[in-house]
């Protein structure tokens, strides 16, 4: 809805009764800029808007994360979001482990206390606290499927951002439209001290992949046309900071693939399964929000019997596009984790076999990336999985993704493609 009056939806701030965020740098003077003058006249009846779950996290102990900046994201949620459509605020509180340690023995009395303090902060938030999670999917799809009670679900990193009083709103008025849809913002990139990361714009943008498969933001489609400033708009791929989805649809696609490990890929998947299954992925150019990557801290360490049963101490050099990841363990696992998603949702395509050329030299893979083909070969249930709800679904196949997703919304084939494709992919 139009009025005639703008609000403030800008300059809500919630009371800090914990003096937490003392001493951070206020960034919500400086993210106006980035909307567009129509995003402050929309108008909401909350009455007839269902109550959200929001699904913060998960935040991992053992890793040498920014102290409050969980509180930060709390503490704008609660400020900006009126209180009659938020449902709960769950913030999942997790170990990063394979088993080869007990949670005891990660000790972080830092985010204990944080989480102690916002979870009597208000009625609405609840720690959900998991022993051991082999990453931050298993640690989602075990909230969502446990302990989210909310028809709509926005699920965000614990350390994002929202900036304005009507984000939500606006975030899962797409999702009301249509159901099976993902529902992504505008992100603006920070540092771990809430300031904007200089490499970064604010100009909206269309996700897509590189041919590293990694996100890129394209600013224009079909060589011009630039992104609308206010309305929302369909984009092929999405990055991972936030999205709103129905859980009931989601849950239909089987969520993430369950066999996913450490770090990567799940956006992609994301964006791959929606499209692919009569979905779609919009973006919100007046939901925009600050987050910081959990990569700008290091990880918690693999341990020996993980980089085992992982096939990480595999000989080989792990070469992937000319470099070697050999002693970049995480690394190797996002990958991992990307050939999990082309088996499942690009298949057989040419776009597989000229990836691999790419990626790995060939398209038979070597040893040490071959042993992750055969893992899902040898009784993979996670893959079967989605498999099976692919063809339960009666999905569309990546022929048909490049065509009338690639092609019809931003004009350019997939990046490995030797037709016609964006000069900086």
């Amino acid at each position: 809805f139009l009025d005639t009056t703008p609000d403030d939806f800008l300059q809500r701030t919630h009371f800090d009764q914990m003096n937490l965020l003392t001493g951070y740098r206020d960034v919500t003077k400086f993210s106006k800029g980035l909307f567009s003058d129509m995003c402050g006249w929309y108008r909401y009846n909350l009455k007839k808007i269902t109550p959200v779950s929001i699904v913060v996290g998960p935040v991992l102990r053992g890793t040498a994360m920014h102290s409050k900046l969980l509180s930060a994201t709390v503490h704008s949620i609660l400020a900006r979001t009126p209180p009659e459509i938020i449902k709960e605020i769950i913030v999942i509180h997790a170990q990063l482990s394979d088993g080869s340690f007990e949670p005891e023995e990660v000790k972080d009395e830092d985010l204990d206390w944080e989480l102690q303090q916002l979870d009597h902060l208000s009625p609405l938030i609840k720690v959900v606290k998991l022993p051991k999670t082999g990453g931050p999917v298993w640690a989602r799809i075990s909230t969502l499927d446990r302990h989210v009670s909310g028809e709509i679900v926005v699920v965000m990193d614990a350390f994002v951002e929202v900036w304005s009083s009507t984000w939500l709103q606006q975030l899962i008025l797409p999702v009301l439209e249509f159901p099976r849809t993902v529902s992504v913002p505008i992100s603006q990139r920070l540092t771990p001290a809430r300031t904007f990361n200089n490499t970064d714009t604010s100009d909206n943008y269309y996700g897509m992949i590189d041919r590293h498969f990694q996100i890129r933001r394209l600013t224009t489609r079909f060589g011009q046309e630039t992104p609308p400033a206010w309305e929302p708009y369909k984009t092929p791929f999405m990055e991972g900071p936030m999205f709103a989805l129905r859980l009931d649809e989601f849950k239909k696609l089987a969520m993430w693939d369950h066999g996913s490990e450490r770090f990567g890929g799940d956006n992609l998947e994301l964006a791959l399964k929606y499209w692919s299954c009569h979905g779609r992925v919009v973006a919100n150019p007046c939901v925009r929000v600050g987050y910081v990557p959990l990569t700008s801290w290091p990880l918690p360490p693999i341990s020996q019997k993980s980089q085992e049963l992982s096939g990480l101490l595999r000989n080989g050099d792990f070469m992937y596009f000319g470099r070697s990841l050999k002693e970049e363990k995480d690394n190797i696992m996002t990958v991992r984790n990307i050939l999990r998603v082309v088996r499942v949702w690009i298949g057989d395509h040419a776009a597989k076999h000229q990836f691999y050329t790419q990626a790995f030299g060939s398209e038979n893979l070597p040893p040490e990336w071959k042993q992750y083909e055969e893992e899902m070969d040898d009784d993979d249930d996670d893959i079967d999985e989605q498999v099976h709800v692919k063809e339960l679904l009666q999905c569309n196949d990546f022929e048909w993704f490049d065509k009338h997703v690639l092609m019809s919304t931003i004009g350019v084939h997939y990046p490995w493609s030797s037709e016609r494709k964006h000069p900086s992919l």
